[in-house]
């Protein structure tokens, strides 16, 4: 197989490029740490395998529409109110 072919064939298996399919789950396991633990975001960051928490924080609000800080403190209000 091609790369070319290979990465066709992903996409649509996947709906998304291998790029995207790495970076949806490194922000989802980022997410689960932010939720569970009290990491920092440049541990998380780290941690989730991206180069520094610059980038981490923007791919993650790309991604989420919160920046990691924000997502973490509006977690916390939820479960502060069950």
């Amino acid at each position: 197989l091609s790369e070319v072919h290979l990465r066709r064939l992903f996409i649509m298996e996947t709906g998304m490029s291998p790029h995207q399919y790495v970076l949806h789950h490194r922000i989802s396991f980022a997410s689960a740490l932010l939720q569970s633990t009290d990491m920092r975001i440049k541990e998380i960051a780290w941690e989730c395998g991206f180069g520094g928490e610059f980038y981490f924080s923007r791919q993650f609000a790309k991604s989420m529409n919160l920046s990691p800080s924000e997502f973490r403190k509006k977690i916390l209000r939820l479960k502060h109110k069950e």
